[in-house]
């Protein structure tokens, strides 16, 4: 009976456990953020899905098989900020039209390598996580990052190649404590700021 369901909006209850959303395949959104769920619902193949919001959950694991392409081959927006995640899967990386991904507020050491050669990555959110180090291949994002926070975290060192993501406009990584602003650091952060504050662009800059 609801097949032709376009946008399923569930936040802000007492939800624990939703039933499988299978045979939903014309859902374009999926908003079940602001609930007590500890684990992922069922989903099928859902050709015109862009966009799923789960924050403000208890849910502590992705299944790897949640990441298999057939299932979401438009997904754009993924928020899952303010969970229990300790790892993230490395299918992640399969998501091709991942354009935004939300995962501040969990317990990530990191990002699967897979997810820094996403070829639209525009946003990353991590801020208030356990990251000690960013790769140096973060700098594979060059032509797409916008936006990237990773405040409130345990990192020391920024890799270099953060100072190719000429397409930066926010950028944050306060409130990280053993982060000493000086000599490569340094080096990278001026970068930086030398790139979000170009003429033109309505920067925001937190260090």
């Amino acid at each position: 009976k609801l097949a032709h369901l376009k946008g399923l909006k569930l936040f802000w209850n007492r939800i624990v456990r939703l039933p499988s959303f299978k045979g939903l395949r014309s859902l374009e959104v999926v908003e079940f953020h602001a609930n007590l769920m500890q684990e992922m619902p069922e989903f099928g193949k859902h050709p015109q899905l862009t966009e799923i919001k789960m924050n403000k959950n208890e849910v502590s694991e992705i299944p790897n098989d949640f990441f298999d392409p057939a299932r979401f081959p438009k997904l754009q927006n993924w928020a899952v900020d303010d969970n229990k995640l300790a790892k993230l899967p490395d299918g992640l990386g399969q998501l091709k039209t991942l354009q935004k991904l939300y995962l501040a507020g969990n317990k990530l050491p990191g990002l699967p390598a897979s997810c820094w050669v996403l070829p639209k990555l525009e946003l990353i959110n991590l801020d208030a996580n356990e990251i000690v180090e960013l790769p140096e291949n973060v700098g594979d994002l060059s032509e797409t990052l916008v936006t990237f926070y990773v405040s409130k975290n345990k990192i020391t060192k920024l890799p270099a190649s953060l100072g190719k993501c000429t397409k930066l406009i926010r950028f944050g990584c306060k409130e990280n404590p053993g982060l000493e602003k000086t000599g490569t650091n340094k080096e990278v952060l001026d970068k930086i700021d030398a790139i979000v504050h170009q003429p033109g662009k309505a920067a925001k800059f937190l260090v």
